[in-house]
C-alpha cells in the first residue's frame, strides 16, 4: 500500500481551504551510481568491442528489463518512411558516398544524407 498518511491528506487539505500553499515541492534525487563490471565476467569479452549494453535495472521497486545503454553511435540513420511521414522535404536530402558497415561487417552506401537545422 502506498500513498500519501491520512495526517498529510488532512494537512493538504487545511492548507487548500485557507489559501495557503502546500509544503514545499520535492525534487528527485538522481544519482550517479557506477555500474561496473568483475574481471570474471570480463573474461569471455572480446576486445576492442563496440556492442551495445542491455541491461535490467529495479527503478522505484520495480524491475525494468531490456534497458538499451546509448555506446555513443557514429551514426544516425531514420528509415525512408519515417522521413517522409516527418513531412520533410527530400532537396534536404544530400548524397553520401561513405558506406555503411553493418554488425557482420557487410558494407552497403547510404541512399542518402542530410544535414540538421542550425
Amino acid at each position: 500500500i502506498s500513498g500519501i498518511s491520512h495526517t498529510a491528506a488532512k494537512k493538504n487539505t487545511w492548507n487548500a481551504k485557507h489559501g495557503l500553499e502546500a509544503g514545499k515541492t520535492k525534487r528527485l534525487l538522481l544519482g550517479m551510481e557506477e555500474i561496473s563490471f568483475t574481471a570474471k565476467e570480463q573474461e569471455r569479452v572480446l576486445t576492442p568491442h563496440h556492442d551495445a549494453l542491455v541491461i535490467s535495472l529495479i527503478v522505484a521497486n520495480c524491475l525494468v528489463k531490456r534497458i538499451l545503454v546509448d555506446n555513443g553511435s557514429s551514426g544516425n540513420i531514420i528509415f525512408q518512411a519515417a522521413y517522409e511521414n516527418l513531412g520533410l522535404e527530400e532537396s534536404a536530402l544530400t548524397r553520401r558516398i561513405t558506406p555503411l558497415i553493418g554488425f557482420s561487417g557487410e558494407s552497403r552506401p547510404p541512399a542518402h544524407h542530410t544535414e540538421e537545422p542550425e
